[in-house]
């Protein structure tokens, strides 16, 4: 097995990038919540909250939907997926 260190460049400019963005992230709401403490825990609230309702009627209501096209994006022209019944527990 042989490591391909070609593509060490790009994932080393990967890793900054996400450790930039976390770092951006972190200090931009440390400085709303000292500035706009209620206004920002109200608004962190409302998004998690927003979150449940939302993975909760979103994979519900549509896990048949997503699971077709899962696949046929997946399988793309190779399998006749008509012919198949998806059966969700």
């Amino acid at each position: 097995m042989d490591l391909q260190l070609a593509v060490l460049p790009g994932l080393c400019t990967l890793g900054f990038g996400v450790l930039a963005g976390v770092a951006i992230s972190i200090s931009a709401i440390r400085a709303a919540l000292q500035k706009y403490r209620s206004q920002m825990i109200w608004r962190i609230l409302g998004l998690m909250l927003g979150s449940l309702y939302a993975i909760a009627n979103g994979i519900l209501d549509s896990a048949r939907t997503n699971g077709e096209t899962i696949l046929r994006s997946f399988f793309a022209n190779a399998y006749d997926l008509d012919q198949y019944e998806l059966i969700f527990i």
